[in-house]
């Protein structure tokens, strides 16, 4: 059954697309989950957001792509629940390099992945995968990762527009000229608590300096990228580079100076190119939390729910409330 929001939401994207690139244009539409730990019903909102919208373009005719990204070039940020605390050694390295915590599968990432991945197919959701650690190793984005450290300084004073003041060791100046939006791995530790201290545009060389092991490197990005821009700036280089027509996002997304909000200023004025339509959708809530969290432990996996819940409900229960209703 079409449910008013999802159709509400198709009309603006129609409109969008018809603006930006024209009648019959394939309609991008994308997800992206970091999996970081279990991946959980509260995230499966992102996915089947997209895939319902995708669902009712198709049926109207239209030709729809729909990309989901695997952030998986992210950094470990804290060990779940249930996971090993030596895994502390690991907080600050990218997910895709990880070991798996039970032996399983070649990463830490892959583990979370799979899992996801293949209960996706039995809701009848097969998007297609982009994991970021490849695409950013393999040079898909070293073009965009070159623009954004030639404008550091426009990008900087983008961020500065939305941040808010607060008490600082150095002036807005010395930030400013000490900014970089890219964070290197570094080729010692393999940790992203390095700091760049130069880019030299001629050869493409970062240099860099590692405040956990201190190291100091240097390597040229037209040999290898061994790090990822700032996630204020990842994003929209990621709609520019794939002309995403619409991106969904969860509330901590969507608040004024939030990451949406800075994403429009700079994929229009660093990259050229119009933001997507965008959709807010509220979180999910289990046993008394508004939301779930794969940090404080839970079992609450697409795969679990698919053990107890026939997938047909499980889509009904997605679709009955609208984008913005937390349920």
């Amino acid at each position: 059954m079409k449910k008013d929001w999802v159709a509400h939401i198709c009309d603006r994207i129609e409109q969008h697309v018809q603006r930006t690139k024209g009648e019959g244009a394939t309609i991008v539409c994308s997800s992206g989950i970091s999996p970081s730990g279990p991946i959980h019903l509260g995230n499966l909102r992102e996915v089947m957001t997209v895939h319902l919208v995708a669902e009712e373009l198709l049926g109207r005719g239209r030709q729809v792509t729909h990309l989901h990204f695997w952030d998986d070039f992210d950094r470990l940020r804290k060990v779940p629940a249930g996971i090993s605390p030596a895994y502390e050694a690991y907080i600050g390295c990218p997910l895709s390099d990880i070991p798996d915590p039970f032996d399983t599968y070649d990463s830490y990432a892959t583990r979370y992945m799979t899992d996801f991945t293949q209960s996706l197919a039995r809701l009848g959701i097969v998007p297609h995968f982009v994991r970021q650690s490849v695409a950013y190793r393999g040079g898909k984005y070293t073009a965009q990762i070159k623009e954004a450290l030639v404008r550091r300084f426009e990008i900087f004073d983008i961020l500065a527009q939305f941040q808010t003041l607060q008490a600082q060791k150095e002036t807005a100046v010395e930030r400013r000229a000490a900014y970089y939006p890219f964070r290197v791995y570094c080729e010692n530790c393999h940790k992203d608590t390095t700091t760049l201290t130069q880019y030299e545009e001629a050869s493409a060389t970062v240099a860099y300096s590692c405040q956990s092991c201190r190291h100091e490197g240097a390597f040229s990005l037209n040999e290898k990228v061994e790090g990822k821009l700032v996630w204020k700036v990842d994003w929209p280089m990621r709609w520019s580079f794939e002309r995403v027509d619409f991106e969904p996002g969860g509330e901590d997304h969507s608040s004024p100076g939030s990451s949406f909000t800075v994403g429009q200023k700079i994929v229009h004025e660093i990259y050229g190119a119009p933001a997507p339509q965008y959709a807010s959708y509220a979180f999910v809530g289990m046993d008394g939390r508004s939301k779930i969290s794969s940090s404080v432990g839970t079992t609450a996996t697409l795969s679990s729910a698919l053990d107890i819940v026939e997938p047909s409900i499980l889509r009904w229960l997605y679709m009955r409330r609208a984008n913005n209703q937390s349920f």
